[in-house]
């Protein structure tokens, strides 16, 4: 009995983190919301100088504006300790509440679809290493993302859906999510079943555009199968032992033609 009120006690002081992302009007930036339950003291706030798959190191602090924390009882300090992290002062307080926007500081550019991270009228891609924060020292900790987007956007990623409208995603960690790209537009999605795994494309849709989705989405279930064959017959392991297993995120940049984006098809 008292192995099981310990194992609870230390249950109830795991700190527990819930993301809400928010495209506005304006399609400035995006305004993201983190509220951390059961927080350290200090708390410790790190955007990453690095991105998975990119070999190179990124400024991401610069994108990072209007950082602010609050409880429920009103603001809490907070400081800048480096260029790329923030310190709370959380007063013991059991929840906190940490937001601030994130973006390009060349509006121009910020605006230029590409197959990372923008974000204009139509549509955006988020890439979760310039987006989303990580609580310093619990980098293991499960984490839940919630998308506020304009009316009629889908969401498209390889994160695992937690609720039937499927505008809000879970992560086991924080490495899974910055990991999985996520798509923001009215796009046509095309699922299917390859080596037993759920799959969806999903294509921006354009005008006069010679892009075939539904010739990609073929070819692209083949090219799932043989690579699942490979990877059964030559024991080829992938890359992260928290690598989710139920979808995959492809994206394809065409010439002159859509975006799409393979993975869990959202609303």
């Amino acid at each position: 009995m008292l192995a099981v009120l310990l194992a609870l006690i230390a249950q109830d002081s795991v700190p527990q983190l819930s993301f809400r992302l928010t495209v506005p009007n304006d399609r400035s930036a995006y305004l993201v919301e983190l509220q951390i339950a059961n927080p350290p003291n200090p708390s410790r706030l790190v955007i990453p100088a690095w991105a998975p798959g990119a070999y190179r190191l990124m400024n991401s602090g610069e994108n990072i504006s209007g950082f602010a924390a609050s409880s429920a009882e009103g603001h809490l300090p907070a400081r800048q300790d480096s260029p790329n992290s923030w310190v709370i002062d959380t007063h013991g307080k059991a929840s906190i509440t940490v937001r601030y926007s994130a973006s390009l500081r060349d509006s121009v550019v910020w605006r230029r679809p590409n197959n990372r991270w923008f974000l204009r009228t139509t549509s955006g891609m988020v890439d979760g290493p310039r987006t989303f924060m990580y609580l310093d020292g619990w980098k293991q900790l499960p984490a839940r993302v919630t998308f506020q987007v304009p009316l009629g956007w889908r969401i498209a990623t390889g994160l695992a859906p937690a609720t039937i409208d499927s505008t809000t995603y879970t992560a086991p960690n924080y490495d899974v999510l910055i990991d999985a790209p996520m798509l923001l537009d009215h796009f046509l999605s095309y699922p299917f079943t390859a080596a037993g795994t759920p799959t969806c494309c999903g294509a921006l849709r354009r005008r006069r555009s010679a892009f075939s989705a539904r010739r990609h989405t073929r070819t692209t279930r083949t090219s799932l199968s043989e690579v699942e064959a490979a990877d059964s017959s030559t024991s080829i392991q992938r890359r992260s032992a928290s690598e989710p297993k139920h979808s995959r995120a492809i994206h394809v940049v065409p010439r002159r033609s859509a975006r799409t984006s393979s993975s869990t098809c959202g609303m």
